[in-house]
């Protein structure tokens, strides 16, 4: 939180009641404890003030690692370099397995606890943390997951006495009295607000904010379920101008940033914001920025975007462009910062609700075993014709390695996903799979480098809707992200396919995918249409750029359409070849920045050695002729390679 109270304390300081709860965690330090510990309860509930006081409380006896999942990229490696850092300690880098390289943390303390909190934004590495990370802790080492919803059911099936859940319930009368007096709340309004804020804390809290601005009366015939974002509104209605325009800012972005202030509020004086924000209640201090705390930045933003649409677009505008010229300039240390801020500004459900998603996850999608067969048959049985299912039997003998189960709240085998990449299995060796043989038959006509790849997802069913959409499909395609994240950059392109091309072809188009023309594939009278999603030379950091820059109404630049793979020069359209289409279309995404020739030799066409031809000029100028008037965007930078012009 961070305000500072009229006694002087800070809000983040203030902690009442809560002993069942410390005592909980406070038990992990002691001789065998669970492994793991999920913390979990509604937003605003107190969790992470819980975590932040076990951390103080364990002093000398342990040293407590705490992450915020949203500044963390959800892979393996990504968790192992966060970990680095918070430790302060050079974790073994390269090669080597990541529960390995964690396990050397197990030296920093007799006891050692690694927390992540904001769990729920960390669903892509669940299964991995569940099937791997928690069985192979070593003995003085504990995992504790913080977030809203409840953890899977999978979780409990550890073995007994692995993993405990510990639920933040509401304070009592008496714990919520004296939170409120502690923040010199007026003592005739404290029995008013603990009756209508249910012991929830920051229910509690805004309701004394306001209540010290006006009387909490006009609250009391407010719904139970609004109350937070009555309070949370009825606190900003008596902030000033300035102020209520940074808080409105800080609402659209995940961290703000004293640049990112001057970015979004031309005029403002950035680092006078940036102090007026740290000082409000309500707003975390990370090492990334600043950032309300979530329950209030909805409220503020969905009012934004009702009373002023304009204003809450110009601001995401703004945040965009800024994000956007950063992530061209960020280190490789620093790209998931700018890329996380950018997916959690893009809107598209099939991007957002992957990264931060807004409701609990029914399935847990991890890799199938051999227990598994009999369930994979009998949904394959159920749902392809005999031809159809020969193929997929094949594939589960072959490479049964490539499928990954949806399973229920029972371990039940709820539906699954085949997928793999062409830098783990060569596709090749199943061109006699007449929807493999289609995609080779695309991958001819439409090449890419050979430093880059391919994903296969060969086919997704379930047990009750086979390929339609379904709660258990949405739980696999969720999955694909995590894949999406492990082989960025490398990732070029992805290809699936349906008998519903109908349902998913306008789902895939916003995202640069279609249905692969003459693709079509007929097995035992049905037909299976090809689907590819196209990513582009950049892989997916590329690839959210340009959705959020479509969303937003801001393309990448005036030339390019994307799509159709074509130039835009003078209210003309002319054709580009492949090449063409990929020198630009990556020179675009780093613009403003001087681009190598050995990096454009290796990320477009897949070279890796500075090879002698003039293969780059070429292309080069013939680029140059087809822009016309508009050649000087490409510059030579001589001696090194190329920088594209925005301007």
């Amino acid at each position: 939180m961070g305000a500072t109270t009229t006694r002087g304390k800070r809000v983040n300081d203030i902690f009442v009641g809560r002993q069942n709860e410390m005592d909980r965690l406070g038990s992990l330090l002691e001789d065998g404890a669970a492994r793991v510990m999920f913390v979990h309860g509604l937003a605003g509930s107190g969790k992470s003030t819980l975590m932040q006081q076990f951390a103080r409380r364990a002093g000398s006896r342990a040293r407590v690692l705490t992450l915020d999942c949203q500044a963390v990229e959800p892979t393996e490696q990504g968790l192992v370099a966060a970990l680095a850092v918070a430790s302060g300690i050079e974790v073994r880098g390269g090669g080597g397995r990541a529960t390995d390289r964690i396990g050397e943390l197990a030296c920093l303390a007799e006891r050692v606890v690694i927390t992540l909190d904001q769990y729920e934004v960390f669903r892509l590495l669940d299964t991995w943390l569940r099937q791997v990370l928690a069985p192979s802790l070593p003995g003085n080492m504990r995992l504790v997951l913080c977030g809203r919803e409840r953890p899977h059911p999978a979780w409990s099936r550890l073995p007994p006495g692995t993993f405990e859940m510990l639920l933040t319930g509401p304070l009592s009368r008496e714990e919520s009295a004296e939170l409120l007096r502690s923040v010199d709340v007026a003592e005739a309004d404290v029995p008013l607000i603990v009756r209508f804020a249910g012991g929830h804390p920051l229910t509690l809290m805004l309701a004394a904010l306001a209540a010290k601005a006006r009387s909490p009366a006009p609250v009391q015939d407010v719904a139970l379920g609004r109350l937070l974002d009555e309070f949370a509104l009825a606190y900003l209605d008596d902030l000033n101008d300035e102020t209520r325009n940074l808080v409105e800012a800080a609402a659209v972005v995940r961290r703000i940033s004293r640049p990112l202030i001057g970015a979004m509020l031309p005029g403002a004086d950035s680092w006078k914001g940036f102090e007026r924000l740290r000082e409000l209640p309500f707003v975390d201090s990370t090492c990334e920025g600043l950032a309300l705390h979530e329950s209030v930045q909805q409220a503020v933003a969905t009012q934004l975007r009702v009373a002023d649409p304009v204003r809450h677009l110009a601001l995401r505008q703004r945040a965009w462009t800024y994000l956007r010229a950063e992530l061209r300039r960020a280190p490789k240390s620093q790209l998931w910062r700018y890329t996380a801020d950018m997916i959690y500004m893009v809107e598209n459900p099939e991007v957002r609700e992957a990264h931060f998603p807004s409701g609990g996850h029914q399935f847990a999608v991890e890799p199938a075993t051999p227990a598994d067969a009999a369930a994979i048959d009998a949904i394959i049985a159920e749902h392809e014709t005999p031809a159809a299912a020969a193929w997929l039997r094949q594939w589960w003998a072959r490479w049964p390695d490539a499928f990954r189960v949806a399973r229920d709240a029972y371990g039940e085998v709820a539906g699954f996903i085949i997928m793999t990449n062409s830098g783990r299995h060569d596709p090749r060796k199943f061109a006699g799979d007449p929807v493999v043989a289609s995609w080779l038959g695309h991958l001819r006509r439409d090449p890419i480098p050979a430093s880059q790849e391919v994903l296969l997802i060969r086919r997704w069913l379930a047990r009750e809707a086979g390929d339609g959409p379904c709660p258990a499909q949405a739980a696999c395609w969720r999955d694909l992200k995590r894949m999406y994240m492990e082989l960025r950059p490398s990732l070029r392109r992805n290809y699936s396919t349906t008998n519903h091309p109908e349902v998913y072809a306008p789902v895939l188009a916003p995202l640069g995918g279609a249905v692969i023309p003459g693709g079509e594939v007929e097995l035992d009278g049905r037909i299976y249409y090809g689907l590819y999603l196209e990513f582009g030379p950049s892989s997916v950091d590329g690839w959210f750029t340009r959705i959020g820059s479509e969303e937003l109404g801001l393309p990448e630049h005036d030339l390019l359409d994307a799509q159709r793979r074509q130039l835009l020069v003078d209210g003309k359209r002319i054709d580009l070849t492949p090449l063409e289409f990929e020198l630009l279309s990556y020179l675009s995404q780093h613009a403003g920045a001087v681009v190598s020739r050995y990096d454009l030799l290796a990320d477009v066409w897949g070279y890796h050695a500075n090879v002698g031809s003039n293969v780059i000029e070429a292309v080069v100028h013939a680029l140059r002729k087809k822009l016309g008037p508009r050649s000087s965007v490409i510059e030579t930078v001589r001696g090194f390679g190329y920088r594209f012009r925005a301007d």
